[in-house]
């Protein structure tokens, strides 16, 4: 079945190879030269993958990748940067931003193909994420579970949602926008903890934007721990100094007795709330 590839680059020859080799391939081809246009043939086209460029005159590809992961009906297409931007900075905020894969140019094009093709396989399989922060989905976390109960192994699960008055506080007076930034620099810094300190971790994500933790009971203390502390202050970069501070932000509500006044509230700083989840019911 023909598979649709969207490539955005401000360079025409890059544009042209690259949709010569690929409709050898069998694929339909659609190019844009700039990060707008490309952003809205991605919403129009649903492409089954998307090689996207950096460096480009109006919204750059960081950006365009930023918002194509964090819309729910975008975040499963997997997103190629190809670029010529190679420093150790520009890869890390590539995959910050959500990208599948970083390639610099110049590249080889058989790999690029191969890549092109294993995304799009591992996206049909239901392998890779489909959560606009890039994270596992909490069915994946839930099967992995199941796999080392199965195998006679030990678990522990829990369940990480904000708390919800101060999320709410958070966005109506920042924005859902906001708000969509903070939940991706959590789950990203709660993914660097569980990476570098579980010896076998998962982090995923649910619908809701909670978070399902999985580790070996020996290390659920110590991670948790971690993860307390790294949240904490992910959490807290996005809020003013003087709300860091207080530790509460404060707003203004209407009195219930007095149309023309208002209360003054301290809404405590958003934290994650944990819930260990009963592994023998899974």
């Amino acid at each position: 079945m023909e598979k649709r590839l969207l490539v955005v680059d401000n360079d025409k020859g890059i544009r042209n190879v690259l949709q010569l080799s690929f409709e050898s391939l069998g694929y339909k081809v659609f190019t844009a030269e700039g990060g707008d246009r490309g952003e809205l043939l991605a919403h129009q086209l649903r492409p089954a993958c998307i090689i996207l460029d950096i460096m480009m005159p109006d919204k750059n590809g960081y950006l365009v990748c930023m918002d194509l992961k964090r819309d729910p009906s975008t975040a499963d297409i997997p997103i190629i940067l190809l670029t010529a931007k190679s420093l150790k900075d520009d890869i890390y905020w590539g995959y910050e931003c959500g990208a599948d894969a970083y390639v610099t140019k110049p590249y080889d094009p058989r790999r690029l193909e191969a890549l092109v093709e294993q995304l799009i396989n591992e996206t049909e399989q239901g392998k890779r994420s489909v959560a606009w922060t890039g994270l596992p989905s909490d069915i994946k976390v839930l099967e992995e579970a199941r796999a080392r109960i199965q195998a006679g192994g030990k678990v522990f699960m829990a369940e990480l949602a904000f708390s919800d008055h101060p999320k709410l506080a958070f966005i109506l007076k920042n924005g859902q926008t906001k708000f969509r930034t903070l939940v991706h620099s959590v789950a990203w810094k709660m993914h660097e903890v569980v990476r570098d300190n579980a010896t076998v971790g998962f982090v995923g994500q649910r619908p809701d934007d909670s978070f399902v933790l999985l580790v070996h009971p020996s290390e659920a203390e110590r991670i948790e721990s971690l993860l307390r502390e790294a949240t904490a202050t992910a959490i807290d970069a996005h809020y003013e100094p003087k709300e860091r501070a207080a530790g509460a932000m404060t707003i203004l509500e209407q009195s219930p007795s007095d149309s023309t006044a208002n209360i003054r509230r301290e809404i405590p700083l958003l934290r994650l709330q944990w819930a260990p989840i009963d592994a023998e019911r899974l």
